[in-house]
């Protein structure tokens, strides 16, 4: 057996199934390696003898050429640690033989990026849906499938169960970073969807509040928003493809020009937006009301019109920051209003680009609170967007 090739393995085997941390380099060249050994593992823990013998093929997609294709195709570095060894010790044998785990962030969120260790041909998407899931929950955040290769049904069945994945050399698909690459060139979108995306709403909300939206290239749109150029590309066309706006291009800059302003363009898209509020939860508040937070649902109502406020007020948060403020326990999550100072929205798209005076802005709010039964909050809206400067 060729030793020098093995020990890495072995190092990254001993880390993710024994919790033995070997130094940094030795698990990079681990994860750039490929072989296949015949094992015989015997270890000693606390007087029991463990005794393993399986035939690995380790077929782990390279690490330094999946970083490569990342920043080529998205323009964003992309640094990978090894899991934390007590969620690691969590999660079932089969899917650490399979999978390898990683910690990252992408644009401020973290994510966790599952690679394949050993490729499975029987796999379904179903099965794929299931085994993220799972690792879901004991990572408490979004996993990211990360493959070799990935047959063309078996990547529009995994986007329809909204299952994040990388294929290096082809296609990325990241709902929730809001990331959509695909190997060849997407065809012009001829129908639009029934709702618009979060960052589409997003877009035609700036306008109709007077933001800078039309004349500016969208690669400064993104930066402006914290999307991707790619996800900027993505929503001009869906706006275009609703009808709601044009994309124009000079030289190699491309441009967005709504077709309508003002009550015309809120009137014309109001079928095709939603609710920003993806879920809502109580919480508590460690040190006071976190700067982030701005008053929402009927708590902002209530700034605006002669409704009183319900005893729990209301807040909204990007979705991309809650998982940060529960992490440095900013707040507490809790299962009922019970001791709660708080009624949390999350919103999925960032209520700070829109709100002021830390409020969420009027439009949001409407979209938000649309589906509320009670008479009174529907005419105090009615009332708001009746004074609403258009």
């Amino acid at each position: 057996m060729n030793l020098g090739r093995f020990i890495p393995i072995l190092g990254l085997y001993l880390t993710y199934r024994l919790g033995i941390a070997p130094a940094p380099q030795a698990a990079n060249q681990a994860a750039n390696q490929a072989a296949t050994v015949n094992l015989r593992l015997i270890t000693k823990v606390d007087d029991f003898i463990i005794q393993k013998v399986t035939c690995w093929t380790v077929t782990m997609v390279p690490i330094d050429k999946l970083q490569k294709y990342f920043q080529r195709v998205t323009g964003m570095s992309l640094v990978l640690t090894p899991a934390p060894a007590d969620k690691i010790s969590r999660i079932p044998n089969f899917l650490t033989l399979a999978w390898t785990f990683f910690d990252t962030q992408l644009m401020e969120d973290s994510f966790v990026f599952a690679v394949e260790t050993d490729p499975n041909p029987s796999m379904t998407p179903a099965r794929f849906a299931q085994q993220t899931n799972m690792l879901r929950e004991i990572f408490g955040r979004e996993v990211v499938l990360i493959m070799s290769h990935l047959p063309s049904t078996s990547v529009s069945r995994l986007m329809e169960r909204q299952v994040p994945f990388i294929v290096v050399g082809g296609d990325i698909f990241i709902p929730c970073g809001l990331m959509l690459l695909r190997k060849r060139k997407p065809a012009p979108l001829t129908q639009a969807p029934a709702t618009l995306s979060a960052p589409a709403q997003l877009l035609i909300l700036m306008r109709l509040l007077g933001r800078p939206v039309e004349n500016v290239p969208l690669a400064n749109l993104a930066s402006l928003t914290g999307y991707t150029p790619m996800t900027l590309s993505n929503v001009a066309r869906e706006i275009q493809a609703a009808g709601l706006a044009e994309i124009l291009r000079r030289g190699r800059a491309a441009t967005i020009r709504f077709t309508h302003a003002g009550l015309e363009l809120w009137d014309s898209s109001q079928d095709r937006l939603a609710s920003p509020v993806s879920r809502k939860f109580f919480a508590r508040f460690s040190d006071g009301q976190p700067k982030s937070l701005l008053r929402a649902g009927i708590s902002a109502l209530s700034e605006l019109s002669m409704l009183s406020d319900d005893a729990v007020p209301t807040y909204a948060i990007f979705k991309r920051d809650v998982t940060k403020l529960i992490d440095s326990g900013a707040i507490t999550a809790l299962p009922d209003s019970d001791d709660a100072d708080a009624l949390v929205e999350v919103w999925n798209y960032d209520p700070a680009m829109l709100g002021q005076r830390g409020l969420v802005d009027s439009l949001s709010l409407r979209l938000s609170l649309r589906d509320c039964p009670d008479e009174r909050v529907e005419k105090e809206l009615d009332a708001v967007m009746r004074d609403f400067q258009w």
